[in-house]
């Protein structure tokens, strides 16, 4: 985890819902934020048995990862496209710019949640690195990852995978409280939550 802020705790719970993850590495510019989230994440990865640790440098969040989150702008990192390991895949929760943070034509490839999502900038920048969207590589539209070295960007914000960790979070700490309405399959509500 590249950048330490409030949508981290979420991306990271997500990540460990879908991702077999062994280790999680966080860095930020502020080292105190990052101690931060460590401590918050080892609380809340606990039941999952996965080592949380703070970094010092990206380049120790980078080494050896194979899914790498940027929190924030890249150009804010001094990120070495170098330093990804074949294979690896990269999520940015910003928009994807070109700049001197990252070379993008050392990516495979770009996927993005729509077209919308990416300033017209950066698509006339990036040019053959954009593979396309993310739902078309679900509905197998066009390739996703072809082969173990292709080292992938995935561009995700408006991204509901975040939106519903939040509503699950929301609702654990609803349940947690013993607030709340209660809804059944027809829609009907009773109060508090069991």
């Amino acid at each position: 985890m590249v950048g330490a802020n409030e949508q981290s705790i979420f991306q990271l719970e997500a990540m460990i819902e879908v991702c077999n993850l062994e280790e999680i590495r966080i860095y930020d510019l502020d080292l105190g934020k990052a101690k931060k989230l460590e401590n918050i994440m080892k609380k809340r990865l606990k039941p999952y048995s996965v080592k949380v640790t703070r970094v010092y440098t990206v380049d120790e969040s980078l080494k050896d990862a194979d899914v790498i989150v940027i929190e924030d702008s890249p150009q804010k990192w001094r990120f070495n496209i170098n330093k990804v390991k074949k294979g690896s895949t990269i999520i940015h929760t910003g928009y994807i710019d070109k700049s001197e943070s990252i070379t993008y034509d050392k990516v495979s490839k770009i996927y993005f949640n729509s077209k919308e999502t990416i300033p017209r900038k950066s698509r006339l920048n990036l040019g053959p690195n954009i593979s396309g969207e993310i739902g078309s590589v679900l509905l197998g539209k066009i390739a996703g990852r072809e082969n173990d070295d292709e080292i992938i960007v995935y561009e995700s914000i408006n991204m509901g995978l975040l939106d519903l960790m939040t509503a699950r979070a929301v609702y654990v700490r609803a349940k947690q409280e013993g607030v709340g309405d209660k809804w059944d399959d027809l829609g009907n509500t009773s109060r508090h939550l069991s």
